[in-house]
């Protein structure tokens, strides 16, 4: 008895056994957005706090408010189709 091919086919998540898709390069362009902003975050939160001298609480503080401008940032650029770009 001869089995089906899967040669073409695509898998639950979208991908063909050649192993390109549309999702994935969604993905990282997201990803990249996402890593794009967060380390000019990164830098917005080094450059007005001395990190290496703050309390415990203060530095879980500025870990929740980072979290969540990061967050907020990235779904508001994605929602809106923002393409942020620095060169």
């Amino acid at each position: 008895m001869e089995q089906p091919s899967s040669k073409g086919k695509g898998d639950a998540a979208g991908v063909t056994s050649s192993g390109s898709s549309g999702r994935s390069d969604e993905l990282s362009t997201a990803t990249a957005k996402a890593m794009r902003q967060a380390n000019v975050l990164t830098g917005l939160v080094n450059l007005f706090v001395d990190t290496l001298f703050v309390s415990s609480v203060s530095a879980l503080i500025i870990l929740i408010v980072y979290a969540f401008v990061l967050s907020a940032f990235v779904s508001f650029a994605d929602f809106y189709g923002m393409k942020l770009k620095f060169w």
